[in-house]
């Protein structure tokens, strides 16, 4: 068995430890526009690595070489870890310095997004609020009586817990946040590609 090196899963105990693509460095900031920027060449060349792993994975496997390939698969567990580490740095350092919440770039649109965690909903009080409005007749106003709709609930509650979906509840003319809390979550940017 041929002793591992950067690009390959081959090789046993140490040396498959150490058989991750190195990652390198993204792109150095220059004085360029985005449509001036030349291509990300390090990453170009993890794709092209990427590339060759994956064929020799079906060799690997018509070898039946299962100790190469189950060291390798832990190797990619971590190597995963890794790629979501610095993505989620990436977009974490974008989101920080984008000038605006849309920017537009050749072949990409990015949207700075900014969410919310809601918790400690008040079930027991939404429930029948939400059947309520569900239940009722938008067109005669008739609906069952209040008692019915809480019976109902509670028994509703009893062999389930909602996970209450914001744009369900606002269709219904309800604001989430009358009925959790709501506390600032992550930055995120979203990436609009245009189709080939």
């Amino acid at each position: 068995m041929t002793s591992a090196s950067p690009d390959t899963m081959r090789g046993e105990g140490e040396a498959a430890r150490e058989v991750r693509p190195t990652v390198g460095g993204l792109p150095a900031s220059t004085t360029t526009t985005p449509a001036e920027a030349s291509p990300p060449t390090t990453l170009d060349t993890l794709r092209q690595t990427i590339a060759r792993m994956v064929d020799e994975i079906a060799d690997l496997e018509a070898e039946g070489d299962y100790v190469s390939l189950g060291h390798g698969l832990c190797s990619l567990d971590t190597l995963a870890r890794d790629f979501s580490a610095l993505k989620r740095e990436t977009e974490q350092a974008l989101a920080r310095v984008m000038p605006s919440k849309k920017v537009e770039l050749p072949g990409v649109v990015l949207e700075r997004r900014k969410s919310t965690k809601r918790s400690e909903w008040q079930h027991d009080e939404l429930l029948p609020v939400v059947l309520r409005r569900l239940l009722t007749d938008p067109e005669t106003g008739e609906t069952l009586p209040l008692a019915t709709l809480n019976g109902l609930a509670e028994r509703i509650r009893s062999v389930l817990t909602p996970s209450w979906k914001v744009t369900g509840l606002r269709d219904c003319g309800l604001d989430p946040s009358e009925w959790c809390r709501e506390d600032e979550g992550a930055v995120s940017v979203q990436l609009h590609r245009e189709r080939p």
